[in-house]
């Protein structure tokens, strides 16, 4: 014992400066709950991301009212609540898929005020892109019905999609994110939920084209066609997950936010068509579902307000209005679960800080603290975990910092609060390779990263995104940044583009039509860069052949090679997939007409229209009527080959009754016009709007009398040689709106008789029309033909009835020369009358010469008239009244298309 207390009286004051020491010096560390890794070909540098709570969106069907989630979208930006997984449902898909790849909410409302929805079931190609024939053939029918073998083929819906794809391809061919390998790849992964038709399943589509994914799961059943991908054929994911929160779940997923926009059950004047019918079905049999999957969803969000239909697509900012107030309503309840979520830093007690420094340097004391009074813990600041972890969050959130943390230290005199941050390396120069279609200096343009400064995270993802969205913006979808790579020897950056080069093309889907009608439609080849901007054209002219229920493109990837791995370069990689549903190619067409000046007539066609797989059109042809008959066995090449020459050959057979009539329209006799024989054509495509052609026609004609005179009679037989040239730019016949027709003939003709002399002929026809304010059409007119002396009564010019000029018959007026200049004003009335409905009047001035001597100025006529027509589904329909000077007026009843 008595060497115990001296042992203790040493050691003593060593125990009580350590436990001194113990309470005077205190250290914590604070760092931040890093995530994933991220870097090039995103960003300069690589990194790491913050680890906060993933938040799901899970996005309803709806059909128009859908579109309100774009307002949700937008609500969510506003208060950066963040978007880590994404799954949609029919319409939700494509709000979904679109903001996945990169699209802004303010641009998806943009986006979406310009599709036409109206249109979207309109599948038949535009009349401006077919060739002069193809316009031909169809201004000339009504009803067409394809036969798949000897049966009738019935489409699977109303519309192909042709629309609607076009549109979707479009849109994530210009956006900044593709998926290169699946959904996950895009800004933000995605999922879409569709249906297989032939399994009843759930398929939940996580890769392939984007494009394709949100047109199967909006596949409507009989509004859209079934989308088929591999052995599935797919529809609308609503029949089986209209609000697929479940599909969110399944992924690694904080909170879930689902947004419900579906309606209601449709009232019974709202049961008008197959597909709101079924809609109807589908939404009884998924009442329980969504009941589920809404109370399944942490935070529901509900469009309960809005009472517009699904259908109804009118006055979409009230949309997405409505969105945006559904959103803010519950965006309390959203930030709060999300607080509840983030557990990095418990809530403990505040820390007091008497100094805060950066990298060990002192920031200035804050207000209220007196430096000199080290001990005056009045003025301490008080600072919780959370709040210090908010600070460097802060710091790092800059993008300026490769790391950041903060060490608090406590000692006897002062409590300091050190921030560590480490900053990024400086960006001295930026250097590019791959690129070809954009000079360095413009890429260059797009760089807003400052030289001489540390590099910053989210200006170096704002540097690359621009870059692409300038090629995206030219059309090279494909295009992106290969490799970006930063020396931090030199500071130099040196960003590698791929700009998209095509490996190969192929074609998917021709189980008839041969390869070169595709080919020479499809304007890139293996080794171009890929431009969306001429591959949309080439599909549309694909499209625009006929052949086809809807053409479609598809991009995939292929690895790059050992050696290019290796060396670091780029190759092409692109696979063009062109995806084809021909539709059968047997078919008939039926044209009805009838007017009051050559009473009923019936046109029928039967035939071939991919003859041999070529894109040929073999068909026979017939007419009958009360006055004419006619006959016709046609074989038509829009193409031959890969070139832009056309050829047609007909066997042709007409016959008709006119009347003859004296110079004020007292009718004269009748006689009827037999004709016979074959016309061959070659020609050259000038592009989509016209042709020029060379045309021989050998025919026997025969003019008998009836009864009475004013006509000649006689057989002749013609070897004729004609040149047209014609151009066609008018939108849709008839009720043009906007568009121009010129046509130039000129036929020398010799007859088989060597007493006989030949005979040439000139005809000229040009028009016009010009709508503005929509419903205010101008259409001027000018015809003229001139032919010699030799021309027979059979081949003279005829004009009259109310296409020609108001006031006359029917071919009243016969000779050799004519002029006729017309002007109308067409007015499509605000209210339909069963159907689209116009007024025209119409003021006409020209005259009809029988040969040289009898040209007089004097003998051109006033003319004019008034018609209100109707666009109906049978053809054109109207009730004309017209007069001519010094005649009676006319009444005029059409219906039906001429042919």
């Amino acid at each position: 014992m008595r060497f115990v207390v001296p042992i203790l009286t040493f050691l003593l004051p060593f125990v009580v400066v350590s436990l001194v020491a113990s309470q005077t010096h205190q250290q914590r560390l604070f760092q931040l709950p890093y995530g994933a890794r991220v870097g090039p070909p995103h960003y300069f540098l690589e990194h790491r991301e913050l680890r906060r709570p993933q938040v799901g969106l899970a996005l309803s069907g709806g059909g128009a009212r859908s579109l309100a989630q774009a307002g949700v979208l937008l609500a969510l930006e506003e208060n950066d609540i963040p978007i880590h997984f994404i799954a949609g449902t029919s319409m939700g898909s494509v709000i979904g898929g679109l903001y996945a790849a990169g699209y802004s909410a303010t641009q998806i409302m943009e986006i979406i005020k310009r599709i036409p929805w109206d249109a979207l079931i309109v599948d038949t190609p535009l009349r401006t892109t077919l060739f002069i024939a193809q316009k031909a053939e169809r201004d000339r029918s009504y009803l067409q019905v394809r036969f798949n073998g000897f049966k009738p083929y019935i489409p699977p819906a109303l519309t192909p999609g042709q629309q609607l794809i076009n549109i979707l391809t479009d849109l994530t061919m210009r956006a900044n994110y593709r998926a290169s390998a699946n959904f996950d790849y895009l800004r933000i992964p995605y999922r879409a939920v569709a249906t297989d038709l032939y399994s009843g399943k759930k398929i939940v589509i996580a890769d392939g084209d984007l494009a394709e994914a949100m047109r199967a799961s909006v596949a409507v059943p009989l509004l859209f066609a079934p989308v088929q991908r591999d052995s599935m054929l797919l529809l609308d994911g609503g029949l089986v997950d209209n609000i697929p929160v479940s599909v969110v779940r399944q992924h690694d997923v904080d909170l879930v936010i689902g947004v419900d926009t579906t309606a209601k059950l449709r009232r019974p004047n709202q049961l008008d068509a197959p597909w709101e019918i079924a809609d109807q079905v589908t939404s009884i049999m998924q009442r329980d579902h969504n009941d589920a999957q809404r109370r399944a969803a942490d935070v529901l969000i509900r469009l309960d307000g809005e009472p517009r239909a699904s259908m109804d697509f009118s006055n979409l900012d009230s949309l997405f209005a409505a969105g945006h107030r559904a959103a803010m309503a519950l965006m309390a309840e959203i930030k709060s679960k999300l607080s509840n979520t983030d557990h990095a830093v418990d809530d403990e007690a505040p820390l007091e800080i008497d100094q805060i420094s950066v990298n060990g340097r002192p920031l200035p004391p804050a207000p209220g603290h007196d430096s000199n009074a080290d001990n005056d813990h009045a003025a301490r600041m008080r600072m919780s975990p959370k709040e210090i972890e908010a600070q460097l969050v802060d710091h790092y959130q800059t993008g300026s910092y490769a790391s950041v943390r903060a060490v608090w230290r406590a000692d006897s005199s002062r409590n300091t609060l050190d921030l560590q941050l480490t900053p990024n390396p400086v960006l001295r120069a930026v250097r590019f390779s791959g690129n070809t279609v954009f000079a360095d200096s413009v890429l260059r343009n797009c760089i807003v990263s400052p030289l001489g400064e540390s590099i910053n995270h989210q200006l170096s993802r704002q540097d690359l995104e621009t870059i692409i969205e300038l090629y995206r913006g030219a059309g090279y979808a494909l295009a992106e940044i290969h490799h970006a790579r930063f020396d931090s020897t030199t500071g130099e950056l040196h960003i590698d583009i791929d700009e998209g080069y095509i490996a190969d093309i192929q074609i998917e889907g021709a189980r008839h039509t041969r390869d070169v009608v595709i080919w020479r439609e499809y304007p890139l080849q293996a080794g171009d860069i890929f431009d969306s901007n001429r591959s949309a054209r080439g599909i549309q002219n694909i499209h625009s052949l006929g052949l086809f229920d809807q053409v479609a493109v598809n991009v995939t990837r292929r690895a790059r090679s050992v050696a290019a791995v290796v060396r670091g370069t780029v190759e092409a990689t692109a696979v063009v997939h062109i995806k084809l549903q021909e539709k059968p190619s047997l078919l008939s067409r039926l044209g009805l007409r009838y007017d009051t000046e050559r009473s009923g007539r019936l046109w029928v066609e039967v035939g071939d229209e991919n003859f041999l797989g070529l894109a040929s059109k073999l068909f026979a042809h017939g007419m009958v009527g009360s006055r004419d008959y006619a006959g016709l066995l046609s074989w038509r090449i829009d193409r031959l080959l890969r070139t832009y020459l056309n050829f047609s050959a007909q066997l042709r057979y007409r016959y008709a009754k006119n009347y003859s009539y004296a110079a004020r329209g007292e009718r004269l006799g009748e006689y009827e016009d037999e004709r016979h024989g074959l016309l061959l054509s070659l020609g050259q495509q000038v592009r989509r709007f016209g042709a020029v052609s060379a045309e021989i026609n050998l025919e026997n004609i025969q003019v008998r009398g009836l009864a009475g005179r004013g006509y000649d009679t006689g057989r002749e037989t013609l070897n004729t040689l004609t040149f047209r040239s014609v151009v066609d730019t008018q939108d849709r016949v008839p009720f043009a709106r906007q568009g121009r027709y010129a046509q130039l003939a000129y036929s020398m003709a010799i007859r088989q008789l060597q007493s006989e002399d030949s005979f040439f002929k000139f005809l000229v026809k040009l028009e016009s029309s010009t709508t503005f304010a929509k419903r205010h059409t101008v259409h001027p007119r000018f015809f003229a033909g001139t032919s010699d002396q030799n021309t027979p009564f059979s081949e003279q010019f005829r004009i009259g009835g109310p296409e020609d000029m108001y006031g006359l018959h029917d071919q009243e007026l016969v000779g050799r020369h004519f002029i006729i200049a017309s002007l109308e004003y067409r007015y499509r009335l605000p209210t339909k009358l069963l159907f689209d409905t116009y007024l025209s009047p119409r003021f006409d001035f020209g005259t009809m010469w029988r040969d040289k001597d009898d040209v007089n100025y004097r003998k051109f006529r006033k003319a004019m008239g008034v018609a209100l027509a109707w666009d109906t589904p049978l053809g054109p329909m109207a009730l004309a009244i017209g007069t001519i000077e010094n005649q009676a007026n006319r009444v005029y009843f059409t219906a039906g298309y001429r042919f």
